[in-house]
């Protein structure tokens, strides 16, 4: 048996099912399993209480009892807090005391390592208010939580018990983050393990035709807008850090003279709300909800529009839809906040502004709406689900993921 196929990888997290951070772990588990020798998987069975929330004994001594079974080489981490419990860290930190060798990696998908709200945000008098990013360490005496002060002492008690006393992200190896603005959050906080940026995998197809090719192909082509009225979509949940009523109120009171439809895909507890919002916004041609589509479906719809808007009002670390929108040729308008503007560098026809900003709105929509309708990612190959592949193996058996290219 040659080294490419002895490797047992075990992967942990909360959940199989759901998009973002799910999608990613079972990309990741279908990649491992293509150089592996064996994979297992464990997540959380959906029991749990506040209590287990700060730590579970019982999915504590369930990790423990799979690493003494499986005795995996290697144990990739994803989101695992919220219903498995930092308990797990525990069990990982007491295997690899038995053997050292194991290796364990963690994939953070937003910020739970250095902040009790894992999207960087407190609630002062129910205000959601941005946490400083290069705050160190952030303050635990805020409000972490909207719902209660009950729900944000419990996430504030998971913080402290598990990377302020018990030091549990010591654990961890490696740390592979999807954009350079996580990595410099994570880095600047203290975190010890090697950070790798790894960009997350693709799963629609991608225009492979290079930077060059795609600006000739783009110079062929109209403007986006030629008779005064752009249609932009938004594709994520309808909740409020996503910044979609302060994009509203910013189009209602534009200035510039645009009619512009909004069309929004997807659904979140802000529906009601954001529709009693549109109803009354008398200033913008047409606001649309089109609910959850499929996958394909859903980017056969967007790929008609103008351009796709990402107006998050929270630190967003690589918001997948900017590359799956330039993949399918659609130019992006994204708040300048976050790792927005990063994922938007990284194709050819995007803008970012305050989009909370009437002003800098119009200004953005005007430059945006000059060039022509097209849009490609500059480094295609970054998202190529058989470089996530080889960057993943090369992370597993200890070396840089930064030397496959060649």
């Amino acid at each position: 048996m040659t080294q490419a196929t002895t490797l047992r990888v075990l992967h942990l997290a909360d959940s199989l099912d759901g998009g973002g951070a799910e999608g990613v772990f079972r990309s990741t588990i279908a990649a491992s399993a293509q150089f592996a020798s064996s994979v297992k998987t464990l997540v959380a069975d959906g029991n749990a209480t506040p209590v287990s929330y700060v730590f579970s004994v019982r999915n504590r001594r369930r990790v423990a009892r799979a690493l003494e079974a499986f005795e995996p080489d290697v144990v990739h981490v994803q989101n695992y807090y919220h219903v498995l419990s930092p308990s797990v860290l525990w069990a990982l930190a007491r295997h690899k005391r038995r053997r050292p060798a194991t290796r364990v990696v963690f994939t953070a998908h937003d910020y739970h390592l250095i902040c009790p709200n894992s999207g960087m945000q407190h609630f002062p008098s129910g205000v959601r208010t941005n946490v400083p990013i290069d705050e160190s360490p952030v303050r635990l005496w805020r409000r972490y939580d909207h719902r209660s002060r009950a729900h944000a002492a419990l996430k504030v008690a998971q913080h402290v018990l598990a990377y302020r006393v018990l030091k549990l992200h010591r654990v961890f190896d490696d740390v592979i983050v999807p954009s350079r603005f996580l990595g410099a959050a994570v880095q600047n906080h203290g975190i010890d393990a090697a950070v790798h940026l790894v960009r997350n995998p693709l799963d629609i197809d991608i225009d492979v035709r290079g930077r060059d090719a795609a600006d000739a192909g783009a110079k062929e082509q109209d403007p986006v807008v030629a008779a005064g009225v752009i249609r932009l979509a938004f594709v994520g949940r309808l909740v409020p850090e996503k910044g979609i009523a302060e994009l509203i109120t910013a189009l209602e009171t534009d200035g510039g003279g645009r009619e512009a439809e909004l069309h929004l895909f997807g659904d979140g507890p802000q529906r009601e709300e954001l529709e009693r919002l549109a109803a009354s916004a008398t200033g913008i041609r047409r606001v649309e909800f089109h609910g959850r589509l499929p996958h394909d479906e859903l980017w056969r719809a967007v790929s008609a529009f103008d351009a796709l808007v990402i107006p998050s009002i929270w630190y967003e670390n690589a918001p997948q839809v900017v590359i799956e929108a330039a993949a399918a040729g659609v130019p992006v308008l994204g708040n300048d906040l976050g790792g927005v503007a990063e994922m938007c560098g990284e194709t050819l026809n995007a803008e970012v502004c305050d989009t909370a900003d009437p002003r800098a709105l119009s200004a953005a929509l005007q430059r945006l709406t000059a060039r022509p309708r097209d849009n490609a990612l500059r480094h295609p190959h970054e998202y190529l689900p058989k470089t996530y592949e080889r960057r993943l193996e090369r992370i597993y058996r200890g070396r840089s993921p930064a030397a496959d290219d060649e």
